[in-house]
């Protein structure tokens, strides 16, 4: 595939993730339930010194998840200790960034999305491990982010990794 049809790619499942929220969030209105309020923007912003941060993964690795992209997996100083420990959840303040690469012939290539989960302090959402998402395309501009059904997409593959507080890599 071109690079030019893998971008289309990429969009349109971007595109097709926000579709999806949104079908998801629309669908949960007037349900009656009650949540803690959520802010429409709480932008968590892909931390700028990040690259600053213990990389989580030796090199470059292709997830499984995320459309195969390449990634790279930093973390800030808060969630260092239970990470190297296996110690969950996570603590509060713990930020995981996912920097992602399209792939180019099986190596990686060009920037991709940056996906970011931060944990909350228990009862933000512990249906969903109390932490916030967000994706950002490769210019950094904000894609989706919050918690519960604003990215039930995140959520509902995370899950899967609920006995390691939704955290896949783990050293």
């Amino acid at each position: 595939m071109s690079a030019k049809g893998r971008r289309r790619r990429r969009g349109a499942w971007a595109r097709a993730l926000i579709a999806a929220c949104a079908v998801v969030a629309a669908g949960s209105l007037g349900q009656g339930a009650e949540r803690p309020p959520v802010s429409p923007r709480q932008e968590v912003g892909a931390p700028p010194d990040y690259h600053r941060w213990t990389r989580v993964t030796k090199g470059a690795i292709q997830g499984k998840g995320h459309d195969g992209l390449w990634v790279h997996l930093y973390m800030n100083p808060a969630g260092e200790a239970a990470f190297r420990g296996q110690r969950f959840p996570f603590p509060p303040g713990t930020v995981l960034v996912k920097e992602s690469f399209e792939s180019l012939r099986g190596r990686p290539a060009g920037p991709g999305p940056i996906f970011l989960m931060r944990k909350e302090p228990p009862g933000y959402a512990p249906e969903d491990g109390d932490w916030h998402w967000a994706m950002y395309g490769a210019d950094r501009q904000l894609i989706v982010e919050g918690r519960g059904d604003r990215v039930r997409a995140c959520v509902l593959c995370h899950q899967r990794a609920a006995s390691r507080d939704y955290v896949y890599t783990l050293p």
